[in-house]
């Protein structure tokens, strides 16, 4: 009885001991034989992307000499329809380490324009080396690989004033005049999986998407578009959509690719350009700050439901070679119209217009709070089946009063096509720059 009473006392004191050690287990940390093995050290350098101008020596010619001279020498480039100016020969020099591509441009601090915004840089052609200059791309190898010597080919550029510039070019100028080498990484340099790594680099200041369009128009006020691309997007409770924000005087240039937005919010001046912008909606355009101008050029503008430019604020829009299939609605704005081609209707209320150029395909109505409908003033412009000398204006009173919209220095003249349309033609015998004149 004993011998049981004594191995039952063991039992019991195993058990207890074997779960307190299990209990020191838990407050311990487990420790096992280990090893380490460090391979040899690489030297990591952040590359460089270093680019310069130079001449036949290798001596920078950045912000040092005049680069252009016509033909006799002279660096006073006095411009007249048919002659070229041209620049000194010069090589696009790679100072960095990295493999890098680049473009030229030329543009001038400041330029004079005539009434309907153009400047000299916009009738004066320019070549390098015969290629068009916007066509012109190059690739420069760091010195010493594959038996590069870090520098483009001789370059010239050449700047030709075609013989059909009109007098209205006479008299305007150039200021600072310069020649911009831009440059971006090339897919040279191989990394762990290739040589496409930086495929998506951009120029300075280019975008190639929404995130990037925002934060260059922030930071610089201008930014220009790589490739076809949709505004920043955003996801708010009940919906996706894609915004562009400006707040500040900006200038972007749509390098002749395809913005889409649904939400333009405009709060300063901003000159859309070069391109196509696709509208979401009808009231995609919205400005949230008075007195702003708003400026597309060159632009084809795409809204399958149309374009309604209405808002509590008073800004400026100038359409400047507009074309566009898009129904025009604009309420209590000042809008001036240089040249394009529009396809759909214009609805002008309460709308102080000046036109000074385009083709019209729709018809023009006008809903005016004047006693007096005569914000509306055409100086130039061509209509299909529109008489502007006999437009109908719907006045305060909801009455329809007949109204000469053409300006008294202008003639109005018709023809028909051989396909029967009637065209109404206006002309100029002189022009203003703005609705606001």
């Amino acid at each position: 009885m004993s011998h049981r009473r004594y191995t039952k006392q063991v039992l019991i004191t195993s058990i207890s001991s074997l779960l307190l050690c299990c209990l020191t287990f838990l407050g311990t940390t487990y420790a096992w034989f280990t090893d380490s093995v460090t391979s040899g050290v690489n030297t990591i350098q952040a590359g460089s992307l270093q680019v310069d101008l130079v001449n036949e020596n290798n001596e920078s010619i950045v912000g040092k000499q005049a680069v252009f001279h016509m033909t006799d020498g002279s660096t006073d480039l006095i411009m007249e329809p048919g002659m070229t100016f041209m620049s000194d020969p010069m090589y696009v020099a790679n100072q960095g380490n990295l493999a890098l591509m680049f473009q030229i441009k030329v543009d001038a601090e400041e330029a004079t324009q005539t009434s309907d915004g153009k400047t000299l840089l916009d009738v004066i052609t320019f070549t390098v080396n015969g290629q068009p200059l916007d066509a012109y791309e190059g690739v420069i190898l760091p010195a010493g690989q594959s038996g590069s010597t870090g520098r483009s080919e001789q370059l010239q550029i050449e700047g030709h004033m075609p013989k059909t510039v009109g007098n209205e070019y006479q008299g305007l100028t150039i200021e600072r005049f310069q020649i911009t080498v831009v440059a971006k990484q090339y897919g040279y340099e191989i990394d762990g999986f290739g040589t496409d790594y930086d495929q998506e680099a951009q120029y300075p200041g280019e975008a190639g998407n929404g995130t990037e369009l925002n934060r260059l128009l922030k930071e610089e006020g201008k930014a220009k578009l790589s490739k076809n691309m949709e505004a920043q997007r955003y996801t708010d409770e009940t919906e996706t959509y894609t915004y562009l924000n400006v707040e500040n005087p900006s200038v972007i240039d749509l390098g002749g690719h395809q913005l889409t937005a649904d939400w333009l919010n405009l709060s300063a001046d901003v000159t859309i350009k070069n391109g196509t912008l696709v509208l979401g909606n009808a009231n995609a355009i919205a400005c949230s700050q008075d007195g702003i101008t708003v400026t597309l050029e060159d632009v084809i503008l795409i809204s399958d439901q149309g374009v309604t430019l209405s808002s509590d604020t008073h800004e400026t829009y100038v359409f400047t070679r507009v074309t566009t299939d898009a129904d025009i609605k604009i309420e209590n704005k000042y809008f001036t119209i240089n040249d394009g081609v529009y396809n759909g209707a214009i609805h002008l209320i309460n709308t102080q217009l000046a036109a000074n150029g385009g083709t019209y395909s729709g018809q023009m109505t006008i809903e005016s709070a004047l006693a007096t409908p005569n914000a509306v003033t055409i100086y130039k412009g061509s209509f299909l089946g529109f008489d502007p000398t006999q437009c109908a204006v719907q006045m305060p009173d909801h009455t329809i009063q007949t109204v000469n919209l053409v300006s008294p220095d202008s003639t109005l003249t018709t023809t028909t096509t051989s396909d029967g349309a009637v065209w109404y033609l206006v002309t100029p015998s002189q022009t203003i720059t703005d609705a606001q004149e």
